[in-house]
């Protein structure tokens, strides 16, 4: 088993999930907890250390997990 990744945004780490088991990629969902965050962050785990690659690669075609894009900042002019 691999750590994919990890998020304190637990929303983020089922919907990779989700998007993991709708390809075919078995992976599990574990909650880790650090003295200076009560809540912990979710970490997304690959079953089959095989399926790594391939979870990336979904990751960065759709734009989720480590492969998101940070949004764009809106610079205003004066007119």
């Amino acid at each position: 088993m691999k750590m994919l990744f990890f998020s304190a945004d637990t929303g983020e780490v089922q919907q990779v999930s989700q998007e993991f088991a709708n390809a075919g990629i078995v992976c599990e969902i574990r909650h880790s907890h650090h003295k200076r965050n009560e809540e912990g962050d979710a970490e997304l785990w690959i079953r089959n250390d095989t399926d790594c690659h391939r979870a990336f690669l979904l990751c960065v075609q759709l734009g989720i997990g480590f492969a998101r894009r940070p949004v764009p900042e809106v610079i205003e002019m004066d007119a």
